[in-house]
């Protein structure tokens, strides 16, 4: 298991690294929210109102064995916010003035994004949240 958890690219690893995200972003508190509608067969959005006032949480699983590109509207996000990818901390794109999210992902994939609560300015880096308590 040691051995696992030192590869990135393991099983034990990436289970590892979602388990932190769940507990830093307290996901397991939130509050489930509508599922928006989608058009690919295969892909299912959840979106949910972190606590403490911490943004909303998207959550998009591809069942499907072919890659998919789509956009989801999210009513709960605000024009303009800026998404990060939870797992790797990266910028993942902005809603588009119609609270649209694109969302591109290849078979049996996912992704746990962050819409943050306030848009942020076009220009530099998104950022995500402080950590609680800090």
């Amino acid at each position: 298991l040691v051995a696992q958890l030192k590869d990135p690219s393991s099983f034990a690893a990436q289970l590892s690294k979602l388990l932190c995200v769940r507990a830093e972003y307290r996901l397991n508190e939130a509050e489930q929210l509508p599922v928006p509608r989608t058009t690919a067969l295969g892909l299912l959005v959840l979106v949910h109102n972190l606590p403490a006032a911490r943004g909303v949480s998207i959550t998009a699983l591809n069942f499907g064995r072919t890659a998919l590109k789509e956009s989801v509207t999210i009513l709960q996000g605000a024009p303009g916010a800026a998404v990060t990818d939870l797992l790797t901390g990266k910028a993942a794109g902005r809603l588009d003035s119609a609270r649209r999210l694109n969302l591109s992902l290849g078979p049996h994939e996912g992704a746990v994004l962050l819409i943050h609560s306030k848009p942020s300015p076009a220009s530099g880096p998104v950022q995500p949240p402080p950590k609680e308590g800090k």
